[in-house]
C-alpha cells in the first residue's frame, strides 16, 4: 500500500447505476396493477390476501417436487446422459 498516496480519497461505496433498485413509485405502482389485474390491482392488494398467495404457491411447489420424485429412475438416467453429452459437445471434447 506504500504506492497509493495517504492523502488520496477512497470511496468504499460503489458507482450509482440507472437501475440501483430505486424505481419510481408510479412505476411499481403501474407494474403491480397490470401484474394483478385479474386480483383487483394495486388497491385490492393485503396482507391477508399476499400471505395466502404465498402459502398457495408453496403447496403448488411441494406437489411439483413430488411427482418429479415419483419419476422413473431410467428416464432420469437417459437425461443425465443426454444433459452429459450436450455439456461435452460445448466444451470441444470429442468421444
Amino acid at each position: 500500500m506504500g504506492s497509493i498516496p495517504p492523502d488520496f480519497p477512497v470511496s468504499l461505496k460503489s458507482w450509482p447505476s440507472a437501475n440501483s433498485g430505486t424505481a419510481a413509485l408510479p412505476t411499481i405502482v403501474g407494474r403491480i396493477n397490470h401484474e394483478r389485474m385479474d386480483r383487483g390491482g394495486f388497491r385490492a392488494l393485503t396482507e391477508e390476501g399476499l400471505k395466502r398467495e404465498i402459502e398457495e404457491e408453496e403447496v403448488e411447489q411441494e406437489d411439483e417436487s413430488d411427482e418429479e420424485q415419483e419419476a422413473d429412475p431410467a428416464d432420469r438416467i437417459r437425461e443425465i446422459h443426454v444433459a452429459k453429452g450436450e455439456m461435452l459437445q460445448h466444451i470441444g471434447y470429442v468421444s
